[in-house]
């Protein structure tokens, strides 16, 4: 398989499963609904997470998103050294989430699994880019040293 085929491979399983994250429950708060004291977050899916994660106390998980969009960015645009540190920032972003346990959340659903799977599987298809472009340059290098 040709690189640019790969890159796009990796892109779309990136996709998919984010894609996938965005229809799953996320993060469980409560059974939903209103009580007399307010209203209750219930289990939001994952684009309401990313519509509204933006909400202190959400923040700093929720900033994964925009780094991980210039991971793809860069990824896409082959500087996979770049896309490989914005993709780990994010990783380190969005394993801040299990902290939300401690501010009212009772536990972490699927949705939350595949959405820190699609920063890891970026930052595992950046670093193997990373790794394959080095050694077919180091190829075309020992070429040019035999002629």
């Amino acid at each position: 398989m040709t690189k640019p085929l790969q890159d796009i491979g990796i892109l779309l399983a990136v996709a998919a499963i984010y894609a996938v994250a965005c229809v799953s429950p996320t993060v469980y708060f409560d059974n939903g609904g209103t009580v007399c004291t307010g209203m209750r977050f219930g289990t939001p899916i994952g684009w309401m997470a990313l519509l509204f994660g933006w909400i202190p106390p959400f923040t700093v998980a929720w900033a994964a998103n925009p780094v991980f969009l210039v991971a793809l960015v860069l990824f896409g645009v082959r500087k996979y050294t770049a896309a490989s540190v914005a993709a780990g920032v994010a990783v380190a972003l969005a394993a801040t989430t299990p902290l939300l346990l401690f501010v009212g959340a009772r536990g972490l659903e699927v949705g939350y699994v595949l959405w820190q799977s699609s920063f890891i599987v970026l930052l595992l298809g950046s670093l193997w880019s990373r790794r394959r472009d080095n050694s077919t340059t180091q190829d075309a290098v020992d070429m040019d040293a035999l002629e």
